[in-house]
């Protein structure tokens, strides 16, 4: 009720940009997401939120940022993705 209030009612739907994105490559994010995101996504960050454990940092709070990172690195492919109409259909 919600959502049909603030998206349908109010115009309010700026937010779901990132749910369209993910949605129209659904296929993609699942076959990717035990390869590419696994094996070198979250490779690749972690190198370099491992530098945070100067900041005194722990563990837990650096797998959140490299976590963080990880999703804002999917977003940013999905989104290049969805601008050149890039879509994985079966």
């Amino acid at each position: 009720t919600f959502f049909y209030w603030l998206v349908d009612i109010k115009k309010i739907s700026r937010w779901g940009y990132i749910f369209v994105i993910f949605g129209m490559n659904p296929i993609f994010i699942y076959m990717v997401s035990g390869t590419l995101i696994t094996l070198w996504f979250n490779d690749y960050v972690l190198v370099f939120t491992r530098g945070l454990e100067a900041l005194n940092l722990s563990d837990q709070i650096i797998l959140v940022i490299s976590s963080i990172l990880v999703f804002l690195l999917e977003v940013a492919v999905l989104n290049y993705m969805y601008k050149r109409r890039i879509f994985i259909k079966i």
